[in-house]
């Protein structure tokens, strides 16, 4: 019987020298931005959002961003003060924690800094966030919801019953409540009802030039 088109055999080797030349690749393009630019940056990031980084890259197209694993980035860097690529860089790869990316730029931290605070845009809640506030819709009639909503809403848990053709909800429901977990269906009904409950929101952590570190979080708790 022949073999299936649809059915694709890959050797374990090749599948690990690919993610090893990609992991190299990935060393070497950052150790190049080292020399390139005068600046590099940690930057964390709240709320991703591919369309909205894709916005801000297109905006700052004089510079380069790395947005990979935290510790082949760290690995670029150097690791301790004796692998370090260049003066006090291990003390970047330190700060690579949690949701950040690496940024090098030519422009200071005063330029970069004004432009994060521009740049935060708010948009839906996903699944899996807190909320950070109590969203109650109120018992009587749901103005934007048209009589063909009945059905979708009863499957997100919404108690609603068409009443002379308007969509009425029968009792005061909790969207969502402050501190807890939103599910699917909680984040459904929030974009449903038009309620934006995250921000997308950039903020430098971290920066690093000419062999000088500054670590923008430790002076914060000092």
């Amino acid at each position: 019987m022949p073999k299936s088109k649809r059915i694709k055999i890959s050797a374990l080797t090749n599948t690990k020298s690919k993610g090893r030349e990609l992991k190299t690749e990935l060393i070497e393009n950052i150790r190049l931005a080292i020399d390139d630019y005068k600046h590099l940056y940690v930057i964390s990031f709240e709320n991703m959002r591919s369309k909205l980084f894709k916005d801000l890259r297109s905006k700052m197209s004089k510079s380069r961003i790395f947005l990979g694993k935290n510790k082949v980035m760290a690995l670029a860097l150097g690791k301790t003060e004796a692998e370090e690529y260049n003066t006090d860089l291990f003390k970047v790869g330190r700060t690579l924690v949690g949701n950040r990316c690496l940024l090098f730029s030519n422009d200071g931290p005063e330029i970069l800094s004004e432009l994060f605070d521009q740049y935060q845009v708010e948009d839906y809640a996903r699944s899996g966030i807190e909320a950070v506030s109590t969203v109650t819709l109120n018992a009587g009639p749901l103005t934007t919801m048209i009589h063909s909503m009945v059905d979708p809403l009863r499957k997100l848990g919404l108690q609603v019953t068409l009443k002379k053709g308007i969509v009425c909800l029968d009792q005061d429901t909790n969207l969502c409540v402050e501190g807890q977990e939103i599910s699917p269906e909680q984040a459904k009904l929030l974009k449903l009802f038009e309620y934006k409950m995250a921000t997308f929101r950039l903020t430098l952590c971290a920066h690093w030039s000419d062999g000088e570190f500054t670590n923008f979080e430790m002076d914060e708790d000092e």
